[in-house]
């Protein structure tokens, strides 16, 4: 019996796939935004993903590859520690998820928590900043508002200086403007009176306008303005006629109502309660019902 040793196939193996390897690579599809390289680097050097690495191993890929915070630390520091001190920063440096307002350079970084994001796009945008000044400063650009020195890697730069938000008001106030044309508040129709032009409604108004329906043969305003006009008249007489209050005087007691016709009978489709009625059959409804009526007579159930 051949007895194999657990040997790691992985710390002898190159320190990266080429694309096109087909074999097994631990946590390979939970890495996004790398290129197959080094996504399979990042599995050889993380101690989570391959723990069988030597501490020798591990010092070499260090050196050799070396992460991207600490490949760009010395630089990005004193960038973002420029960025951060400028008077008009709105980008500070614990930055929530969720944030959806700007963030320069946003589009070249993928796959990392929004911290990292926010840090390396901000990164970026401020040393682009600073390379294109050093090429003004070149071509003999001078700024004309104040400079402030800045140390970024071997030499000095003249950045200009941030201007400070002015949180206070500075607009004078408006002041109220009256137009000779000004049109006054809106009124309903029905208040304007009769020689007010604008007495009308509008086409394609699809409520109801009173004394409009006997009208026709012209235009749509003047027709409005017409019924409301003669409408208008008819309230202001009726207003104007003297009424009188007289007390009407209610009747005592029980009033005698009938339900039932007093010489006919009940037409079909009638859905009211019939006494009797379910007991009646072979004759129609009005027959039923004219029959049952002489017997509520008779026995003194109803009165006519």
């Amino acid at each position: 019996m051949v007895i194999r040793n657990n040997e790691n196939l992985y710390s002898k193996a190159p320190k990266c796939h080429i694309p096109g390897y087909t074999g097994f690579c631990p946590q390979l599809k939970f890495t996004i935004g790398k290129t197959f390289g080094h996504a399979t680097e990042k599995s050889f050097k993380d101690d989570e993903i391959n723990p069988y690495l030597t501490n020798t191993e591990k010092t070499l890929l260090r050196r050799k590859y070396p992460a991207f915070e600490e490949r760009l630390q010395n630089n990005n520091d004193q960038i973002l520690e420029r960025r951060r001190n400028s008077p008009g920063n709105i980008f500070q440096e614990n930055m929530i998820s969720g944030y959806t307002g700007c963030i320069p350079c946003l589009q070249n970084y993928h796959g990392q928590t929004f911290r990292n994001i926010w840090r390396d796009s901000l990164t970026e945008f401020e040393y682009n900043q600073i390379k294109n000044n050093l090429r003004r400063q070149q071509l003999g650009f001078e700024p004309s508002s104040k400079v402030c020195d800045i140390k970024c890697h071997s030499g000095f730069l003249k950045l200009p200086e941030v201007p400070t938000l002015s949180m206070t008001q500075t607009a004078p106030d408006f002041l109220p403007f009256y137009s000779k044309s000004q049109t006054r508040p809106h009124v309903s129709v029905l208040q304007r009176d009769n020689i007010d032009p604008q007495k009308y409604h509008i086409p394609g108004y699809a409520g109801f306008v009173p004394r409009y329906r006997p009208l026709i043969g012209r235009v749509y305003p003047e027709l409005t303005h017409q019924a409301l006009c003669q409408f208008t008249d008819e309230m202001e007489r009726r207003e104007m006629k003297p009424t009188s209050a007289a007390a009407c005087e209610s009747k005592k007691g029980l009033v005698e109502t009938y339900i039932y016709p007093e010489k006919s009978s009940i037409v079909p489709m009638y859905t009211g309660h019939i006494p009797g009625l379910r007991d009646s059959f072979g004759k129609t409804l009005g027959n039923n019902t004219y029959d049952i009526r002489n017997q509520l007579i008779n026995e003194g159930i109803i009165k006519y």
